[in-house]
């Protein structure tokens, strides 16, 4: 039986196109009645920060482990990637304690340990899939269009009306056609007799 339940339980996914904010949580819950240790090691140490590495589950209780990506650890000077982050691995070693321990193991606790008390868990590293991300975006975007086409719709409602308010009958009269074509005619011949 397991000591600890993870959440994610076997994948991190990272959106690593974004660039910015490359981050994931791990959840780590104590499944048992006594105190847990655990740590969480990584085949890439130089290319995630891990808060907090190692620490001490109380019975019954969870923590979130943030794993970041160190800024420009996946690619070269020029900005072009020279890691495949999902060849990078996890690994999430945990020991039950003895009852009422308040403290975490220190590292020669840990070197001390027979291998056979420790569970380790494994998680793979993945990249987000891009078709979810293109997908919210195009969501997002046409929520975005839908947005702006209403309040266009508004406007112009709202001009119709005020035309209409302007005109006796809500309409333009024959005779308004009549005048407008020729002020347009005149304006013309005004143009052309300038040249």
């Amino acid at each position: 039986m397991s000591i600890v339940s993870l959440n994610p339980p076997q994948k991190l996914t990272f959106d690593f196109k974004d660039g910015a904010n490359v981050e994931e949580k791990l959840t780590i819950t104590n499944t048992t009645n006594t105190p847990v240790a655990f740590k969480v090691k990584t085949t890439a140490p130089r290319s995630y920060l891990v808060r907090p590495s190692a620490d001490l589950l109380p019975q019954g209780g969870s923590m979130d482990v943030t794993i970041i990506l160190q800024p420009g650890s996946l690619c070269d000077t020029n900005g072009n990637r020279i890691v495949d982050p999902t060849t990078h691995r996890f690994l999430v070693q945990a020991v039950g304690t003895e009852a009422g321990r308040t403290q975490n193991l220190s590292k020669e606790d840990w070197v001390a340990l027979p291998k056979s008390t420790i569970q380790e868990f494994k998680l793979a590293v993945a990249d987000k899939p891009e078709a979810s991300d293109s997908l919210q975006k195009r969501y997002d975007e046409l929520v975005n269009y839908i947005f702006k086409l209403e309040q266009e719709t508004i406007q112009l409602q709202e001009k119709v009306k005020s035309l209409r308010a302007c005109s006796p009958q809500g309409q333009y009269q024959l005779w308004h056609i009549i005048l407008a074509m020729v002020v347009a005619a005149a304006m013309i011949q005004a143009v052309g007799f300038m040249r």
